[in-house]
Order: structure tokens, then sequence, then C-alpha cells
């Protein structure tokens, strides 16, 4: 019985450790949307482009992208303020 327990507590207790990821998950957005919104106001469009998903690649070419960037930038100006309305994480473990 006693060895069912210790199992059962290093699986639990490694399971945490797991966990960390996912309690740094908010910081590390808040920084990326931070460092998205510096790249776009300095016009770094290839440079977003290059830092992309490869389904941002998939969808789009770099061209498109850079085309798209330019238009929103043009036509609505650099990004000023921002607000957080929530935020939600998935997990699939």
């Amino acid at each position: 019985m006693s060895r069912r327990i210790a199992i059962a507590l290093l699986l639990g207790i490694s399971s945490l450790t797991s966990c960390k990821e996912m309690t740094q998950a908010k910081a590390n957005a808040a920084t990326a949307i931070g460092d998205f919104h510096r790249d776009f106001n300095d016009g770094k469009f290839k440079e977003l482009y290059a830092s992309g998903d490869s389904s941002l690649k998939s969808a789009a070419t770099e061209a498109d992208f850079v085309k798209l960037l330019d238009a929103v930038n043009r036509k609505l100006g650099k990004q000023v303020k921002s607000s957080e309305e929530g935020w939600k994480l998935n997990s699939i473990n």
C-alpha cells in the first residue's frame, strides 16, 4: 500500500512541475503582445512575418502579410494604447 502512495505522490509532484509554463503563460503573452506592437510601430513587418508561426506562413505570403500590415499602419496609424478585456488559457496535457 505504501508503494502505491509513493508512486501517486511522485506522479502528483511531477505533474505540478510541468504546470510552470502554464502559470507563466499570461506574462509571456503580455511580453509577446508588447513586442508585436513595438515592431508594428517600427514598421518591422518582415521581421514579424519571419517570427510568425508556420500556420501564418501557410496562410499568407510574406509579401501579402507586409502589404496588409503596411495598409493597416497607414490607415489606422501606430498602436497607441491597448487594454485587456480578458484572457483564457487552454491546455491539453
